[in-house]
């Protein structure tokens, strides 16, 4: 595999110091992440993280922002889609997971970047990050999400990893947020392992 953004800052003490370890991004939400407040989820896939966010944290209002496209995709993660949507889109069959929810979950379609702009500045208490994995798309999403999360708010990158060994694609989280922590104002609060490494970083204004 060759790596084309490997030239990006290593973190320093700085960054970490005060930072708690957990086993699991689900133990890092429940110690850490805020609660009763204003969420969006910057990808969905099937919504099993979402369900969990919203029983974990009772947010007033969740933002579910994903291109809602993985039914256009032959397989997903291994299964075929057809499958894994029961023959319905990807938009439709999240939208039926939480109808039970319309007044709760307001569902957003399009590209990650586009819709956080939509967003009023400083308004979001955590902004969770899992959309495109590319350099170019952390970077811009991590951008947007900086401006839109409110001063006492809390950013977390899921996959804080260099690549997908499954399908030996380079991912461009490691190095976006590490360069969003170099340029100043950040600090971590919390690391998330994960048994096959697809790590969260759980980030708040210093």
């Amino acid at each position: 595999m060759h790596f084309q953004h490997m030239d990006f800052p290593a973190l320093s003490p700085e960054h970490v110091e005060g930072a708690r370890l957990f086993a699991t991004r689900h133990d890092m939400i429940k110690a850490i992440a805020p609660r009763h407040g204003l969420i969006a989820e910057v990808g969905v896939a099937f919504g099993d993280f979402s369900e969990f966010l919203i029983t974990e944290l009772r947010p007033a209002r969740f933002f579910a922002l994903d291109l809602f496209d993985l039914d256009q995709y032959e397989t997903v993660w291994g299964r075929p889609s057809a499958e894994c949507f029961g023959n319905r889109s990807h938009l439709d069959y999240y939208r039926s997971r939480f109808a039970h929810l319309s007044d709760l979950v307001e569902i957003e379609v399009g590209p990650s970047r586009e819709l956080l702009a939509g967003h009023a500045d400083e308004s979001l208490d955590l902004i969770y990050i899992d959309a495109g994995h590319s350099y170019e798309e952390v970077k811009a999403d991590a951008a947007q999400a900086a401006r839109k999360v409110k001063p006492s708010g809390q950013l977390i990158f899921n996959d804080y990893t260099l690549s997908d060994p499954f399908s030996d694609v380079e991912y461009g989280v490691v190095q976006a947020v590490n360069e969003l922590l170099e340029a100043g104002g950040w600090r971590v609060l919390g690391f998330a392992l994960d048994r096959r490494m697809f790590c969260d970083m759980a980030l708040v204004r210093s």
